[in-house]
């Protein structure tokens, strides 16, 4: 059943164009299908996505598989339907569907509180919600190339959560800059932490794990990976068929009063047949968690 306002425009989420939660949802008919008790305002759908793929090795998407690129990506976004998404590299010189016009017309559409990317950070959001005092801000620790988080906050359920989305330097520098992250999120009661942060994450206990996953838990934050499990997300920008070396980069980190759960990585890429057909060369998967705000 298709969810529609009180004009008769569909809806694909519980909120109008400026990101206000609706009272009422109407079926075609005109009937109420839902008030806005009916839904829990205080669970919601996260994902980190860090974007970047390319086609053949490490070039441009050619004009004429643009529509296959974005199809993809669509594709992952209907799957999960996530109320906030961090996409960590979304603009950079080597990537593909970000520079889809097709794109950007989804997210006006789907997200009308999507933050279009600075072009040296490659940092956006895409959320249902509005977002407010959105900013960029450069780590004081730099390595191989700049780096920045990108910071906004939300208001769900009465609660007013910092949401953030980073992508962490390839150089060991990364572990200053997660450090001077987690000193930031200490300092706000409720935050939603999303991004690649670029730690290879082999096992649960690795050094990797435990310079990342390890400090966040250590703080009394929720992880997405964590001591349960982990999941693995990048692929080391190969082919399907190539993809032999995988590791866990990406997270979602939340403070302690925002639980996790049903955290899994969307495969799309994977199974969808357009990677292989389009010489789409894979790189990350998307992780999507469900956050409980407490």
């Amino acid at each position: 059943m298709g969810i529609y306002d009180a004009s008769g425009n569909e809806l694909y989420a519980v909120y109008d164009a400026d990101g206000t939660e609706l009272d009422y949802a109407y079926d075609a008919t005109g009937s109420i299908i839902y008030s806005k008790g009916d839904i829990p305002s205080n669970v919601i759908k996260v994902m980190t996505f860090n974007t970047g793929c390319f086609y053949t090795q490490y070039h441009p998407c050619p004009n004429d598989k643009t529509e296959e690129f974005y199809n993809r990506n669509r594709t992952i976004f209907n799957n999960s339907e996530p109320t906030l998404c961090g996409m960590p590299e979304w603009n950079n010189a080597i990537g593909t569907i970000q520079s889809s016009v097709l794109m950007n017309e989804f997210w006006d559409y789907y997200y009308p509180a999507y933050i279009y990317p600075v072009d040296t950070a490659g940092l956006t959001f895409a959320s249902k919600y509005a977002l407010e005092n959105t900013e960029l801000v450069r780590y004081i620790a730099q390595g191989t190339n700049t780096r920045y988080y990108e910071k906004a906050y939300v208001n769900i359920g009465g609660k007013r959560i910092c949401f953030v989305n980073t992508h962490l330097d390839l150089s060991s520098s990364r572990n200053a800059q997660f450090i001077e992250l987690l000193n930031m999120l200490e300092q706000e009661e409720y935050f939603i932490a999303t991004g690649d942060f670029n730690f290879e994450i082999n096992e649960i206990g690795d050094s990797e794990y435990n310079l990342s996953v390890k400090l966040a838990l250590d703080r009394g934050f929720n992880s997405a990976q964590n001591d349960d499990g982990i999941f693995m997300t990048w692929y080391s920008a190969k082919t399907v068929a190539l993809s032999t070396r995988i590791n866990a980069l990406d997270n979602i980190i939340t403070s302690q009063n925002i639980s996790i759960s049903n955290v899994h990585v969307d495969i799309t890429k994977l199974t969808d047949g357009l990677c292989e057909a389009n010489d789409i060369i894979i790189d990350h998967l998307p992780l999507v968690c469900d956050c409980t705000i407490n």
